[in-house]
């Protein structure tokens, strides 16, 4: 009806509604029925352009739409199914209705997602490398491989759903017949195989709880609060076709004492005697791989601040290092001795004369 494919993703749908509510807004066009068409139009687009109705429909098909809100009521003059018919140029079997079933098997074939969070030294940034991950999950039971059956007992296929763990349930508004929805078979709980004797460790989940380990390669540069996913590393799936979810693990960095970090560059702040700072001198600058040797140059300036190219962090997936700043803070006695007294009097003395 709209020219535009049954998948049209969200902005080709909201241009066809755009050209479409412009032909029928009743200020424009004044043939009979060209309003109701219109609000029909309107509703339809309302419910395909909100995450939340759509979301609705995933969970509860076509009846958690009525009265929900944005979409149409129970007691409109228009039917659901024309409605998604008007934007995907088919009946209530096509377009959106695959999408949302296919969304729905997905979700039922999937295992959960699992989220952790480690902490990692700043020294971890600089090297990367493996890192053990320890969490607890729901795996396949192994005495019975997953599938909730007793060792030695055999499975049966579910006669109710033909093995395929799912089922059509008409959708209908009134007496209309809107579309078919995918539930889980009641009769096998979405496994598609009936179980004869449940499985004495699992007593029939096919899943049980356990603490799993496993090592996850860091890569050198991370940022404080990143996440890394590890396929296929959450919880079991339920079902013959099960896909585990996946795990993500959340990068905390400690904080190091000595430096400050501003993105690949690491600051830190070092004490100078005021000698070498007026004489010149060395100085041992800690770094992430040891201490450094610095030269203080003649004269240097409370505050001054010295560059160490290299020896900061590395960036993400790049081969550049950030640097080190070092800024040195002149130490001043607070209390000289008589003797030193003496001698700090002297050279105010010679540096008055010259």
């Amino acid at each position: 009806m709209l020219g535009v494919a049954r998948d049209a993703d969200d902005v080709r749908i909201k241009d066809a509604y755009r050209k479409l509510a412009r032909e029928l807004h009743p200020d424009r066009n004044k043939e009979p029925g060209a309003e109701d068409r219109f609000k029909e139009v309107s509703a339809a687009y309302a419910v395909l352009s909100d995450p939340s109705q759509r979301q609705r429909y995933d969970r509860f098909g076509f009846r958690g739409l009525e009265g929900s809100g944005g979409g149409p009521s129970a007691g409109a003059a228009f039917d659901l199914g024309d409605l998604f018919e008007a934007f995907t140029g088919g009946g209530g079997g096509g377009g959106f209705f695959d999408m949302f079933r296919r969304q729905a098997e997905a979700r039922q074939s999937r295992g959960s997602d699992v989220e952790v969070e480690i902490t990692i030294p700043l020294a971890k940034v600089l090297t990367g490398g493996p890192e053990t991950i320890t969490y607890t999950t729901v795996a396949a039971c192994k005495p019975c491989d997953g599938t909730g059956a007793k060792f030695g007992t055999k499975l049966h296929t579910c006669p109710t759903c033909k093995g395929q763990g799912r089922m059509q349930a008409p959708v209908r508004h009134g007496r209309s017949v809107l579309g078919y929805q995918v539930v889980e078979c009641d009769d096998c709980g979405g496994r598609g195989q009936v179980i004869d004797e449940k499985c004495p460790s699992c007593w029939g989940a096919g899943r049980e709880k356990k603490e799993v380990s496993f090592e996850l390669e860091l890569p050198p540069g991370l940022d404080d609060g990143m996440r890394m996913r590890a396929t296929g590393r959450g919880m079991a799936g339920l079902g013959p076709d099960a896909r585990s979810g996946d795990l993500y693990v959340q990068i905390n960095v400690e904080a190091d004492a000595r430096f400050e970090r501003r993105g690949p560059d690491l600051h830190c702040i070092e004490q100078v005697s005021v000698y070498d700072a007026v004489l010149g001198g060395h100085l041992k600058v800690p770094t992430l791989e040891g201490s450094h040797d610095v030269d203080i140059p003649k004269g240097t300036q409370p505050g001054t601040v010295l560059r160490l190219v290299g020896r900061g962090l590395p960036e993400l997936e790049r081969k550049r290092r950030g640097d080190l700043y070092v800024q040195l803070d002149v130490t001043i006695p607070k209390k000289p001795s008589k003797k030193s007294r003496a001698l700090w009097e002297q050279l105010r003395e010679l540096d008055g004369k010259d």
